[in-house]
């Protein structure tokens, strides 16, 4: 099967990946007295207001199920409308209002109407992965430029000037930001949009987290600009964030009155309405009471912030910014990394999860500009299990006292053996020569590569079971993912022993590039890990001693 060019574009979505990991690890920490504590995921752990969820429950029972306009239900346009007024003071036309599938659906729509094959929309890096994911959907081509915490973590007008080329169609935002917390402030924002507005390109932003503002000067929206400035900046918003609906799908895209009817015909025939359940439910987000305790959250998420930040900046993952809005710390790692002796925060998050039992994302998800440095904490996790006896500050006040053991005497002390080199070509279908393209199967890959190493020195599991009465079962595996492979990729994989045990092996593995396809650079590594194989009784499965002559098959 031949899959599209612009798939294959598309990187693995890192937080989601860690996420199946801090899970799956969960399981095993739940009869431990001490679970998982997950600060990994940017999602509020509160859910929808009672208001909110009758008025789902009303809209099922009376069987107002069918679709609505692509644009949205007319009331809940009204809404929306109603909310910018009363909250940030700004008068936006229902008109321009399109009620989308979450904010997803509607930068899916922004792009699809405005990105050309080619075009360039520039960035902030640090930003949310997913962002520029959709311009490369749309054919576009996502350009990120580095910023600074004395930039707030935000684009300069000079910085996107200085870029700016022919190929430059505009720039994409977000205010407050994800994985910083931190906003663009409002008189930059406009230096901005002036210039990009001036060279016929277009200004999106993402204002997803603007209800969750904490600081005054910040906490305003773009479509405030004056005159034809807030008029013609593009807008996305959700119902996910501050208002805690996360998982009903439901954001809104607002627009120029030119371009709503062509954002219109495409979300017609893409999505043809946004769920209308949700859309009944979100009418009640806007009823006083609901409002009343979308703000007594929004002050428990501050309290939250004032508390956390200074926690993380006293045990050295330091937060160079402080976040205006949001949920989100971003931590600079370096100095926890060195102490616990492993390289930048992908090894960091690993090691947090199996000795901390913390989940948290590490930096690489959200650009290029030194995301081993980084980690990002989320604190929309209770204020209970932050700073409680088995909170997370806890947690990792206790992790500043570890240090990596090393291996201690006798086996433990054994040099690597002779690597074997296994090579493979990655295919679609999962058959003898390869495994699919997703980079998850790199266990497939190693599982492979360990068989034809052990067979390359006489050992195999159905001469073991018949000569020696036992096998070799993996008992525990660590790895690492670094990227994906992609279709039709030639690989290494490699296998060689690091340690002899009196019951079980350590093996080290690797995947890497191979060097052909690797032009002007060292073959990259994609994956590695360490696996623990075990000898078990073949009868029974009870561990066992390693039958000495099989030792100096390694060992020779």
């Amino acid at each position: 099967m031949k899959i599209a060019q612009r798939a294959q574009r598309i990187e693995p979505f890192y937080v989601m990946e860690v996420a199946k990991a801090a899970s799956a690890l969960a399981q095993e920490f739940a009869d431990s007295g001490k679970p998982m504590i997950f600060l990994n995921i940017g999602e509020p752990d509160f859910t929808a207001p009672p208001l909110v969820q009758e008025a789902a429950a009303r809209a099922i029972a009376r069987g107002t199920t069918q679709y609505t306009q692509a644009t949205g239900l007319p009331a809940l346009r009204e809404r929306i409308s109603g909310w910018y007024a009363s909250r940030f003071g700004v008068q936006v036309a229902p008109s321009r209002i399109i009620v989308t599938a979450g904010a997803s659906a509607a930068l899916q729509l922004a792009c699809l109407a405005l990105i050309e094959a080619g075009d360039e929309i520039l960035m902030p890096d640090p930003s949310y992965p997913c962002n520029r994911h959709f311009v490369s959907a749309a054919e576009g081509n996502a350009v990120l430029i580095p910023t600074t915490a004395e930039e707030r973590f935000q684009l300069t007008r000079e910085k996107v000037q200085a870029a700016w080329n022919d190929k430059t169609r505009g720039v994409l935002l977000a205010s407050p930001s994800n994985p910083t917390g931190t906003s663009i402030a409002p008189e930059e924002l406009q230096r901005i949009h002036e210039f990009v507005h001036g060279q016929g390109g277009v200004t999106l932003i993402d204002e997803i987290y603007l209800g969750l503002s904490y600081e005054e000067h910040f906490g305003h929206s773009a479509l405030a600009m004056p005159g034809e400035l807030g008029q013609s900046v593009i807008s996305i918003n959700s119902f996910s964030k501050y208002f805690n609906m996360t998982g009903w799908r439901l954001g809104w895209l607002v627009v120029p009155e030119a371009l709503a009817p062509v954002v219109e015909r495409i979300a017609q025939n893409l999505f043809i309405c946004a769920s209308t359940v949700a859309q009944y439910a979100a009418l009640a987000c806007f009823e006083p009471d609901s409002l009343q305790e979308y703000e007594r959250r929004r002050a428990e998420f501050k309290a939250r912030r004032d508390y956390f930040i200074p926690e993380l900046n006293r045990l050295g993952l330091r937060v160079p910014v402080m976040p205006d809005g949001a949920f989100y710390a971003y931590a600079d790692c370096t100095e926890t990394a060195a102490r616990l002796g492993v390289s930048g925060s992908w090894d960091l998050a690993f090691e947090l999860m199996k000795r901390a039992h913390l989940a948290v994302t590490p930096g690489r998800d959200f650009g290029q500009a030194a995301p081993e440095k980084f980690v990002r904490f989320s604190t929309a996790n209770s204020m209970e299990q932050l700073q409680g006896s088995g909170g997370a500050a806890q947690d990792l006040a206790g992790m500043s006292a570890f240090v990596r053991p090393e291996p201690v005497g006798g086996f433990g002390q054994s040099q690597p053996q002779q690597v074997f080199e296994w090579p493979l070509r990655v295919y679609w279908e999962d058959t003898d020569a390869g495994g699919i393209v997703f980079y998850a199967n790199y266990l497939k890959f190693f599982e492979r590569s360990r068989t034809e190493w052990l067979r390359s020195l006489g050992i195999e599991q159905q001469r073991l079971k018949d000569s020696k009465g036992g096998m070799f079962v993996v008992s525990d595996t660590q790895i690492r993912y670094h990227r994906p492979a992609r279709l039709d990729d030639e690989l290494i994989v490699t296998a060689c022993m690091v340690e002899t045990g009196r019951a079980s092996l350590i093996i080290r593995q690797q995947a890497l590039l191979k060097t052909e396809q690797a032009v002007g650079q060292s073959p990259p590594l994609l994956c590695d890990g360490t696996i623990r194989i075990g000898w078990v009784e073949a009868a029974s499965l009870k561990p066992a001693r390693i039958p000495e002559s099989i030792i100096s098959c390694f060992l020779s």
